[in-house]
């Protein structure tokens, strides 16, 4: 399994090149990329916490995000439901839940409580929170020294490597 190169934690590049290799790798294994309408920032915001707390999308690293973004973020509701309210969202929410079952979803859940529980501390070392709608001139800041004002300790190789659940829209080999 091969890194992306934000899931290292020196990552030197930028904010803005680091959530545009996060969008490349999408697009590079046919998944759709999200933009936002014209005045919101929903989407940018998201990606960027890919970036930032360096999880990639299998359904595995999004419950990491989700617990990254919950402890580890400051944000509104309204902010956070900006963007899972989103209708292509919602539908490959539905569409993930029909194709891997209720049950399925639960183990992946239990799977990753170890690491709830490493994001949990480590959310709790963080010199202050990342803001989930966060400054824009930031995308000039390179990766790790946004992680090092933040206070944010990603996990590593070795943490992130678990049983990936089988399903559609997983990409292979991240």
């Amino acid at each position: 399994m091969s890194p992306l190169p934000f899931q290292n934690q020196d990552c030197d590049l930028t904010l803005a090149e680091g959530v545009e290799a996060y969008r490349e790798y999408l697009k590079f294994n046919d998944k759709k990329v999200l933009s936002d309408q014209e005045g919101f920032t929903t989407v940018l915001d998201h990606d960027a916490t890919h970036v930032i707390f360096g999880v990639d999308t299998s359904f595995e690293e999004e419950i990491f995000l989700n617990y990254w973004v919950l402890f580890g973020c400051t944000y509104t509701w309204k902010e956070l439901f900006a963007y899972s309210g989103r209708e292509e969202v919602a539908e490959f929410t539905q569409d993930l839940i029909k194709e891997i079952g209720y049950l399925t979803t639960a183990k992946a859940q239990v799977r990753a409580m170890p690491n709830l529980f490493r994001i949990l501390i480590r959310t709790r070392k963080m010199k202050r929170k990342w803001p989930f709608t966060f400054p824009k001139e930031l995308l000039s800041n390179k990766v790790s020294e946004l992680r090092e004002e933040y206070g944010v300790s990603i996990l590593t190789p070795e943490e992130r490597d678990i049983k990936r659940i089988k399903w559609s829209g997983l990409i292979e080999g991240n």
